[in-house]
């Protein structure tokens, strides 16, 4: 990875980042490849993750686009966790995966410095609050991209094929 960061080889590290994301698959992918001797599992296993990552990637740069100020690294940071979350994407559930693969931050900091710059550059909004605090009495949320209609899925798709 740090080669590669270094080289500026962008687009070698969808790869990585999407093996990452679901590590348990890939073992299990390998465990199966090695079991039946059989390299088609691990082919469709990347060539699927790569298919997802390149689709966050393609968000990602709409939601860039769209946004009414530039993005930094660290709006593309919060942005591709958010994306990768499933099911309802709240602050809390933020916070755990993000702390899954970085230095553990607090949720107020999490909050303060990666959710509030996406809120304020109009990427994502609050669709609800919890019942459950984030911190102190602020109610956890639940987000949502604030943009998501104005972004053609059907060129994700033809993008990939």
């Amino acid at each position: 990875m740090w080669y590669l960061l270094n080289q500026k080889s962008f687009p070698y590290i969808i790869f990585n980042r999407g093996i990452s994301f679901k590590d348990c698959e890939y073992t299990k992918v390998i465990e199966d490849v090695r079991k039946y001797c059989d390299l088609s599992y691990f082919i469709d296993y990347m060539l699927s993750t790569v298919k997802v990552e390149l689709e966050k990637e393609y968000v990602m740069q709409q939601q860039a686009n769209l946004a009414n100020s530039k993005f930094t690294g660290l709006d593309y940071q919060t942005l591709l966790y958010f994306l990768t979350l499933n099911g309802l994407k709240t602050v809390l559930d933020f916070t755990n995966l993000y702390n899954k693969f970085n230095d553990k931050k607090s949720v107020k900091e999490i909050y303060e410095t990666m959710i509030v710059p996406l809120l304020d550059k109009e990427v994502l909004d609050i669709e609800r609050t919890t019942k459950k605090n984030m911190f102190c009495d602020n109610s956890n949320m639940v987000l949502k991209l604030r943009n998501k209609d104005q972004i053609d899925y059907d060129k994700v798709k033809r993008l990939i094929l």
